[in-house]
């Protein structure tokens, strides 16, 4: 399921992590890599200004130079837990901006034996190849704007959002930016699983991902896990609507 959320938000942003082998220009500036389609923003502060340029004007400046970014492409930021001097936490405004935050953890035995066993002979990178085309990876993400949104599960959505603007040790809940995020990953999701429209498991699936890190808590920051278990308590506490949601009004 982490690797469903994260090509959900590639279908929403359009660009596949295991794409990066058919990219052949790169230029670097810092922190910020642009690929084909790839901006990277390694959690320097110096470099915020270029990470929102990317994401709100879709064009990237390097020393003096602006390049437009070639559809599709998205933005990915690394935050480490740990070595954090030096650093600051972005902006609450920021924040919002980004589709989802998902904690890569460390992986579990047997994942972690297929990493050793993978790299014993060789560096599997070297002979990384696309898995798709350009066109195709555009087509799947027209064909996620595509899947239907009953009426009844777009209310459970706008329900979920209200639900934490009530919460008394939020500041500030989702905004109507964080409820459209939710719903294009949903779609993405349905899309995956072989459905034209959306499901409350859908939305269910992705809402503590696309939804925790935007909680403003009233007594200040809090760590991950905290906003994640405030979003499972309130995905628990909203009712549920019941229809065929595949049906069309």
């Amino acid at each position: 399921m982490r690797n469903k959320k994260v090509l959900a938000a590639g279908l929403v942003f359009c660009m596949s992590l295991q794409g990066l082998a058919s990219c052949g220009q790169e230029e670097e500036a810092g922190a910020v890599r642009v690929q084909v389609g790839v901006a990277c923003y390694d959690q320097n502060d110096v470099f915020i200004s270029e990470l929102l340029e990317c994401m709100e004007e879709r064009q990237v400046t390097i020393d003096g130079e602006t390049l437009e970014l070639e559809r599709p492409f998205f933005v990915i930021a690394t935050q480490n837990p740990v070595e954090t001097a030096g650093t600051f936490p972005l902006p609450e405004a920021q924040t919002d901006r980004f589709m989802m935050k998902l904690a890569m953890g460390f992986p579990d035995r047997e994942e972690e034996t297929a990493i050793l066993q993978a790299y014993s002979m060789e560096d599997p990178l070297e002979k990384l190849q696309p898995v798709m085309t350009k066109e195709e990876l555009l087509s799947m993400k027209e064909e996620a704007k595509r899947v239907y949104v009953h009426p009844l599960v777009a209310g459970y959505l706008a329900d979920i959002a209200g639900a934490t603007r009530r919460q008394e040790k939020v500041a500030m809940g989702v905004s109507p930016r964080g409820t459209l995020a939710l719903m294009r990953a949903a779609k993405a999701l349905a899309c995956m699983e072989g459905r034209d429209y959306l499901i409350l498991d859908d939305v269910k699936t992705l809402a503590p991902d696309v939804l925790s890190h935007r909680l403003i808590f009233a007594y200040g920051s809090s760590g991950q896990e905290e906003s994640r278990a405030l979003m499972e308590e309130i995905l628990a506490q909203v009712p549920v609507p019941v229809e065929d949601f595949g049906k069309r009004g």
